[in-house]
């Protein structure tokens, strides 16, 4: 496998990045608590009614509040930061990446109900928690489905009451809602099972995990249309990247550190690039191991290791790797040519490589 492109750029300190991503995913933990002690108790009386205390409200702030490493947020603080100063110092940014955090808890609960997938960051589903609180499985679907529901209105309440010039509301509200229609339609075709997996992950990935977020920023920080093109195209590939980092993770990573059980993509029949490639490139042997796991959810861990052992054997695996590779580099080549600070740019590469690089 070739090595992945050098940058120019001046080489990120890796102590020094951490540490601002540790930050981002502090103010944006405490901006998240505060919103979910004050969204719904501050409607106004003349026009609502007060929110009742129910389940559904301590799921969606459970799982948002579980996140992990904040990656979106900081994508969003990396987009502002390309062409405007430091964009913890702006509320509109923090309370846009608190938005992206509940789109995202509501993005997670949909998916896992169609998916029946009973974990996620490390805990229980929404609806399989549901479930054990009401003792009905079909209660606690239903009450997951209006849990999803719930994070998207509270993400929207967020995104009303953002305090920056209307212009600039309006141009990151319609980001959005562009993030909002592609990865639903983008779940459409995955669950369709009948598209290429580079349509699936362009609407259901990179959408909303790098053009989205990237974008947001620096339409906060004053980028012109321009510009965002420019973000735009350096994000596409990197979110590409990340699915497929994500795909391979899924089944060649450390179980502990998935947050889902290992193979859970190959019982579910994901057609990934991890998946198709091998089905292509397998022996007859390995396709039919592959065939058997795939939409199986009685394969037992054997018959999921036989199946992760033909995607290795076939060469899919270093295919993915590969790719990988290519996709980064490109989002490196895309940065360095982007017109934009130069105080923001090691933290945008840096945040290149480890969304490449990353083992959860």
């Amino acid at each position: 496998m070739p090595p992945p492109v050098k940058s120019e750029l001046p080489e990120p300190n890796a102590v020094v990045m951490k540490s601002k991503l540790a930050d981002i995913a502090q103010a944006v933990n405490v901006r998240l608590a505060y919103h979910f002690d004050t969204l719904l108790a501050q409607q106004p009386a003349e026009l609502f009614f007060p929110a009742p205390q129910l389940a559904i409200t301590d799921e969606v702030r459970a799982l948002t509040l579980r996140g992990g490493k904040r990656i979106r947020a900081a994508l969003m603080t990396a987009g502002y930061e390309l062409f405007a100063g430091n964009a913890l110092k702006n509320n509109s940014l923090v309370d846009c990446a608190c938005a992206m955090e509940l789109l995202q808890t509501y993005f997670l609960i949909h998916d896992d109900i169609m998916d029946n997938d009973a974990e996620r960051r490390g805990g229980p589903s929404v609806h399989v928690s549901l479930s054990n609180t009401f003792r009905n499985e079909t209660v606690g679907r239903n009450q997951a489905i209006l849990a999803g529901d719930l994070a998207n209105a509270l993400h929207e309440l967020i995104l009303a009451k953002l305090s920056c010039d209307a212009s600039v509301q309006t141009a990151v509200q319609y980001i959005f809602s562009r993030m909002h229609v592609d990865v639903v339609l983008g779940q459409s075709l995955d669950l369709l099972g009948n598209a290429a997996p580079e349509d699936v992950v362009q609407r259901k990935t990179a959408s909303y995990t790098t053009i989205g977020p990237l974008c947001v920023g620096a339409s906060l920080a004053g980028a012109n249309s321009q510009q965002l093109r420019a973000v735009a195209n350096m994000a596409t590939p990197l979110g590409i990247a990340f699915q497929y980092r994500d795909d391979y993770i899924g089944v060649f990573g450390n179980t502990d550190n998935l947050g889902k059980p290992k193979g859970s993509d190959i019982k579910n029949n994901k057609r990934t690039l991890l998946i198709d490639d091998a089905m292509r490139m397998s022996d007859e042997p390995g396709r039919s191991a592959l065939r058997f796991a795939l939409g199986n959810n009685d394969a037992t861990d054997e018959d999921l290791q036989n199946a992760i052992n033909a995607i290795e054997v076939c060469g899919a695996k270093a295919r993915c790797e590969t790719q990988i590779d290519t996709l980064s580099d490109t989002a490196f080549a895309q940065l360095r040519a982007l017109e934009a600070r130069a105080f923001g740019k090691p933290f945008m590469e840096w945040l290149i490589g480890r969304l490449a690089e990353r083992n959860s």
